[in-house]
C-alpha cells in the first residue's frame, strides 16, 4: 500500500466512525434519536455517512492514476530533470 491509500483508508475510516457516534451521542439533542428509530433507518443512515465521507475523502486525497509517473517519465525524456540540477 502506498502513503496515499493508506492516508486515505485512515481518515476515511477515522471520519466515518467520528461522525456516526457524534449523531449516536448528541443526536436526540438536535431531536433525532437513532436508537429509537428502526434498522432500515438506521441502514440508511449509516450508508448515506458512509458515502458522503467516502467522496469527501476522494476529494481530499485525489487518487494518482499514474499521471505523475507519467510526467516524470516524460520529463526525463526531454530533459528537463538534467536543466533543473
Amino acid at each position: 500500500m502506498s502513503r496515499d491509500e493508506i492516508a486515505r483508508w485512515l481518515l476515511e475510516k477515522l471520519l466515518a466512525s467520528f461522525v456516526i457516534s457524534a449523531i449516536i451521542i448528541y443526536g436526540p439533542i438536535f431531536g433525532f434519536n437513532i436508537q429509537k428509530s428502526g434498522l432500515g433507518t438506521t441502514y440508511s443512515i449509516v450508508t448515506s455517512i458512509a458515502l458522503l465521507i467516502s467522496l469527501l475523502v476522494n476529494i481530499l486525497i485525489p487518487k494518482d492514476f499514474g499521471i505523475s509517473r507519467l510526467i516524470n517519465q516524460l520529463s526525463t525524456r526531454i530533459g528537463l530533470k538534467d536543466e533543473e540540477k
